[in-house]
């Protein structure tokens, strides 16, 4: 098993955003530690790359639109939260954004997958 865990928690803080290329990974939890506003989940297949003049990525990624998580603790989903928890993600489209307008204590994202 190959996996990857990221601190997102910077990056979503000076930008009440972060997203990420999830392409090839088969499972996304996100830790989101004492959220200040609701923070949203969303999801995205457009790089924004302007055909022949820049490689598609997610930081110009536009066209979001709402994905659900599974809060681990309650088995329940949502498309956002207010409160902190641990969300796992099925891969739905390339990219996947948080954001919000507040800030968090912690983001922080685990990935893996089967090599």
């Amino acid at each position: 098993m190959i996996s990857q865990s990221l601190d997102l928690t910077q990056t979503f803080n000076n930008n009440n955003l972060a997203q990420i290329d999830i392409a090839g990974w088969t499972y996304i939890s996100a830790d989101i530690i004492t959220p200040t506003a609701v923070v949203t989940f969303k999801t995205s297949n457009d790089g924004g790359a302007v055909t022949g003049s820049i490689e598609a990525n997610p930081t110009s990624a536009t066209n979001f639109v709402a994905v659900e998580g599974t809060n681990v603790s309650t088995n329940t989903t949502a498309t956002s939260t207010a409160s902190s928890g641990l969300f796992t993600f099925g891969v739905t489209g390339q990219y996947l954004q948080f954001a919000s307008t507040g800030t968090v204590a912690k983001l922080i994202l685990y990935l893996s997958k089967n090599k």
